[in-house]
This record gives C-alpha cells, structure tokens and sequence, in this order.
C-alpha cells in the first residue's frame, strides 16, 4: 500500500492525474482499479496497451528516489526494448553516482544477468555510469517481456 501511495504521489506531483491525454488518462483509471500488490500486472499492461506513456510513467517514480520503487523499475526494463534502453539510458544519466550508488550497482547486475556485460565477480572496482550505458546501448525491442 505504502509503495502504490509514492507511486500515486509522485504523478499527482508530476501532474499526470491532470494532463489532457487520453492514453494517459486511461492508464491511471486502470492503475486505480488494479490490485494492491500488483506491479507485474501493471508492467504488462504499459507494455501492450500504453507503450507511448512509459517515460511519463517511469521517470516520475525514479524521481521520488525511494529505493524500492526505483528497484522495481530497473526489474521491469526490458533490454531487449530499445525505447526501455533509452529511458534507463535518461535515468542513469541523470543519476548522481554518489548518492545512487544502490541503483547503479543494481543496473549493472541486471545488465549482467541478462548478457549485457561481462562478469565483474572479480571486479574490485564499483560499477561505472558509464559502463551501465555502454551495456544498454544496442536492442531490438521485444514487448511482454516482465523480468
């Protein structure tokens, strides 16, 4: 419940609840009938239904810099999507490695889970901005796909 409040708040204060589209509009109906634990359903339905409101939805929750829900947002990027490639690509840059260094670290175990760099088990040095947008530089796009 906590985690759905932020998550409401911080669109109330990006002013989505009051922007004129109707996309837009249509997920946040859906977003307040859906179920309380309920985030995979709601990656899912983003994907299929409102790809074109991703960003809008997806930067506001990175920008209440809750440690939790920016988790759930490195989970739901698909990097086989070059337009969730683009948005971590924004988010990361706009990351200040000190003070996100949980989430950077979090991206680059993503990343390497997934392929997209080798191993860095035996790496002493922590992960690197920029490494994380080298990772996530090249896809093709694959929609549904929740990890």
């Amino acid at each position: 419940m906590h985690e759905r409040n932020l998550v409401k708040q911080a669109w109330l204060e990006a002013d989505l609840y009051g922007s004129n589209d109707s996309k837009l509009a249509s997920f946040l109906q859906h977003f307040e009938g859906a179920k309380l634990h309920c985030w995979r359903e709601l990656v899912q339905a983003i994907r299929e239904h409102y790809p074109e409101c991703k960003e809008q939805l997806i930067t506001p929750i990175w920008d209440t810099g809750d440690k939790l829900l920016r988790l759930h947002v490195i989970r739901a990027a698909d990097p086989e999507c070059d337009e969730d490639v683009e948005i971590f690509q924004k988010l990361v840059q706009r990351s200040r490695p000190q003070k996100d260094d949980t989430e950077l670290q979090a991206l680059m175990r993503v990343a390497e889970r997934r392929g997209l760099l080798r191993s860095r088990k035996n790496s002493t040095d922590p992960p690197m901005q920029e490494d994380l947008v080298s990772a996530y530089g090249t896809s093709g796009c694959s929609t549904g796909r929740v990890s």
